[in-house]
């Protein structure tokens, strides 16, 4: 098995759980959501189910892959050390505290979209608060269904490259390279994103790629202030070297 194909079958699990929590928070938030236009607040999408969910399925990912990495990196497999786990968790914690509203935006973008969309149509068709309300928890499933897949993978992929470059440093790496996954989806340049030009760029470990002129750690990195054109629907995944 390719290191492609291991990276995918090992992130599909994640993925497939992300899914049912993703869709839970989803419901949660469309019901606030309506809740809030029925007593005449306008409509407030509450952003606390998909921060839990985000936060639990990057760790969970993140955990994951960096003892993957760890042990594909080291020329012997070796136990792993409470101190370098309590490393790992601290870097993630700060991941988290600079980071997390801004992953967590991205998420709710299209979410806020769907359901501005059903509260503008209501408004001009006539409806009052309540059936507008009524019109939006009749949509929670649809919109769950439809959008959480793609949010699942905007939390695994970044995840999972972010766990192998801290657990590949752990183990002594001192190279990552840019693996693209190639094929019709492949970004190629369309507004002004191109993956298929990052495939095997190779820079130290302590240095972020350049990929379509910004700069990510991982595929996925939203760190460095990459766009959402750069990250949103990525597959890409990095390789640690000795």
């Amino acid at each position: 098995m390719s290191y492609h194909d291991e990276i995918e079958r090992k992130r599909a699990p994640h993925e497939s759980r992300a899914i049912d929590l993703i869709e839970s928070a989803i419901r949660r938030q469309v019901r606030g959501a309506a809740a809030s236009v029925q007593m005449g607040l306008g409509l407030t999408v509450p952003t606390q189910p998909m921060e839990r969910v985000a936060k639990d399925v990057y760790r969970s990912a993140y955990m994951d892959f960096a003892v993957y990495s760890y042990n594909k990196t080291l020329p012997a497999k070796a136990e792993i050390d409470e101190e370098t786990k309590r490393r790992w968790q601290l870097i993630l914690i700060q991941f988290f505290f600079s980071n997390l509203q801004v992953l967590v935006s991205l998420m709710n973008r299209t979410i806020r979209r769907d359901l501005l969309l059903i509260v503008q149509d209501g408004v001009a068709s006539g409806l009052t608060n309540e059936q507008i309300a009524e019109r939006i928890r009749s949509r929670q499933d649809a919109i769950a269904r439809r959008r959480s897949g793609a949010r699942a993978s905007g939390l695994v992929v970044p995840a999972s490259g972010h766990g192998v470059v801290v657990g590949g440093e752990s183990a002594g790496g001192a190279q990552k390279t840019w693996i693209t996954t190639l094929d019709e989806r492949t970004r190629r340049g369309e507004r002004g994103f191109n993956h298929a030009e990052a495939h095997m760029q190779t820079v130290p470990l302590s240095q972020p790629f350049v990929v379509s002129g910004e700069f990510l750690r991982f595929p996925g990195d939203i760190s460095l202030g990459a766009s959402a054109g750069n990250v949103a629907n990525c597959r890409c995944i990095p390789l640690i070297q000795i």
